[in-house]
């Protein structure tokens, strides 16, 4: 590390520096984490019931980074009040095309699961959340991980990653697993992840050298653990078929996707398999609001093993201008042209499978 004298430190004030400074270091010894920990399974007894599940019928699971980051971090992007309009949109769902699973990133707001609650507490009998602990109070965040389901959560695991690089040193990140029954015999278990992230503007990642290879190094570790950590979980329940899905950082269609295929037993990737010819970018800055970094990726998957791919499609999950605060619009005005509102940086990947 660099001496302090020569680090760019020109323009901070010299109590955020020193907050940071000693953040850092204790980041640095950081204690050692178990392989498990435990998940808060929460259920509601008003919850619609869902569609006896049939052999050979469809199962809809949603995939959606929700850019729920604690507002007193300084990020102004409204995140409760996103929330609030995501739940209507839900509620607003005829009940067949309801997502049988729910899966949730970045949702490290606790006020913003509250904001949900209305369609969360309707629509969905059992919530996993939170999952992931990190150790050290206020500044550190959970893993933003949740997974809510319509049918029957026998039981939950929740594996945190071991390497972390940059800013996400922060997130207690990793794979939040569930077994769910579908009754009939059939059984499938759901891995919800958030990946490492690629370097961005954040102070943290000054100090990272070679930042872009050590991100896919992690990457690929960590999924590798996951894989075995879901392989050794469906075995314990006797599921056949298992989902995984999230916002894995990691575009689609290079090196490290077909490394990340791999790692996992080579699962079929479902939008892929129902739309081979379309682009289906989960994150754009050209076309999102809310999409600061630059470029446009398909980071977002679901990867189904053992089930059949029905149908699959991204959702823009827009807000109109008379839906959306002023304060949204003057962020509109500031994005590229052509530029729309949504419910977050990410666009969510819907997907029907049939469990074998």
């Amino acid at each position: 590390m660099l001496p302090i004298h020569l680090l760019p430190f020109d323009h901070i004030d010299s109590v955020v520096v020193l907050l940071f400074v000693l953040a850092t270091c204790a980041l640095l010894i950081r204690p050692t984490r178990p392989n498990n920990e435990p998940v808060h399974l929460e259920k509601s007894t008003s919850a619609l019931k869902p569609t006896p599940y049939k052999a050979g019928g469809r199962f809809r699971v949603m995939t959606y980074n929700v850019l729920c980051i604690p507002e007193w971090l300084g990020n102004n992007t409204y995140p409760r009040e996103r929330m609030l309009l995501l739940s209507k949109k839900l509620l607003e769902l005829p009940q067949n095309e309801i997502p049988d699973v729910l899966c949730l990133q970045e949702m490290f707001d606790p006020t913003c699961v509250e904001a949900l609650t209305p369609a969360l507490s309707q629509l969905y009998g059992y919530l996993l959340y939170p999952a992931g602990k990190h150790w050290m109070p206020i500044f550190g965040q959970n893993s933003g991980l949740l997974i809510a389901s319509r049918y029957r959560i026998v039981d939950a695991a929740f594996m945190p990653f071991s390497n972390h690089i940059g800013s996400d040193y922060w997130a207690a990140k990793g794979a939040l697993c569930a077994s769910i029954d579908l009754g009939c015999g059939r059984s499938v278990v759901i891995m919800n992840t958030h990946g490492q992230a690629d370097p961005d503007t954040e102070l943290l990642w000054k100090f990272t050298l070679d930042g872009q290879t050590r991100c896919k190094r992690v990457r690929k570790e960590n999924y590798a653990r996951a894989a075995s950590f879901v392989e050794a979980f469906a075995q314990k329940h006797g599921a056949s078929s298992s989902v995984y899905c999230g916002d894995f950082n990691i575009p689609g269609e290079d090196d490290e996707y077909n490394s990340l295929l791999s790692s996992l037993g080579r699962p079929v990737d479902v939008y892929r398999k129902c739309c081979p010819k379309k682009k289906g970018f989960t994150y754009s800055h050209k076309c999102n609001v809310w999409a600061v970094e630059e470029g446009d990726g398909r980071l977002d998957f679901v990867f189904a093993k053992n089930a059949e791919a029905v149908a699959a499609g991204v959702l823009k999950m827009r807000v109109e201008d008379s839906d959306a605060p002023d304060t949204w619009r003057k962020r509109k005005e500031e994005a590229p042209q052509g530029a729309e509102l949504s419910l977050s940086d990410h666009y969510p990947v819907l997907v029907d499978v049939s469990v074998i």
